[in-house]
């Protein structure tokens, strides 16, 4: 009853102003959490548009690119790195929060390259970190392509040449979370690229949960794996 107590923030009533208050601080993550969830159910996030196709397009099936994504896509071109730190921290908090529905207007395709270039060769390991996250909420947000453009785009090589680097192990980690998604789809790139023996190659660096996930990878890319890839797997072993 009495005005002591800090009063809760007021929910926000558009996905624009989610990720403007999560973007101030003003949100702490279980909040962000329930005002995703009452966003979902009163329909307001599937016409966000941050991700959402323009409302002025008709009802034709081609996918339009809204501005802020083409900011971010030209960021990430710049070759700058406060630049592309700025882009990829935008583009990790927008993917986080997005779903298969408010990801219409996203190519996978236009985007993985990208990412998987900066985490093979980002000038900090900061680059590199928020490039791997946003690659793994890619996945998460678009699951039905995400992987598949992960894998054809040289992703798994990429990741698999960090996880086996332990001087960042927070950077390893989020790797195998991505290699993990991946081998839920593509087990075969996950084989070739020789990451079966880098999930275990370093096991004890890893925290006990990070230690199931890489076996939980190794199971999933070994189980009713072709005679063929068997060679991948020596191969890496030696």
């Amino acid at each position: 009853m009495s005005g002591g107590e800090d009063q809760p923030p007021q929910l926000p009533h558009s996905m624009e102003e989610l990720l403007r208050m999560a973007k101030e601080g003003r949100l702490d993550p279980s909040q962000i959490a329930s005002a995703m969830h009452t966003l979902r159910r009163s329909g307001a996030l599937l016409n966000s548009p941050p991700f959402g196709t323009s409302s002025s397009s008709g009802g034709g099936g081609g996918r339009i690119m809204p501005q802020k994504l083409k900011d971010i896509l030209t960021q990430l071109q710049s070759g700058d790195p406060s630049e592309e730190f700025t882009a990829l921290t935008e583009l990790c908090e927008f993917l986080s929060m997005a779903t298969e529905e408010t990801a219409r207007g996203f190519s996978c395709d236009t985007f993985t390259p990208l990412l998987v270039n900066l985490i093979s060769s980002g000038s900090t390991p900061d680059l590199m970190l928020l490039a791997a996250r946003s690659l793994f909420n890619m996945m998460e947000a678009v699951p039905s392509s995400a992987p598949q453009s992960v894998a054809s785009n040289g992703g798994c090589e990429a990741l698999c040449e960090k996880l086996m680097n332990v001087e960042y192990i927070d950077l390893a980690e989020v790797c195998l979370q991505c290699l993990d998604r991946i081998a839920l789809e593509v087990p075969g790139a996950v084989v070739r690229s020789g990451a079966v023996s880098g999930c275990l190659e370093f096991l004890d660096f890893f925290q006990i949960q990070s230690q199931r996930m890489a076996v939980q990878v190794c199971a999933t890319c070994t189980q009713g794996m072709s005679s063929e890839l068997f060679p991948s797997v020596l191969t890496s072993e030696t």
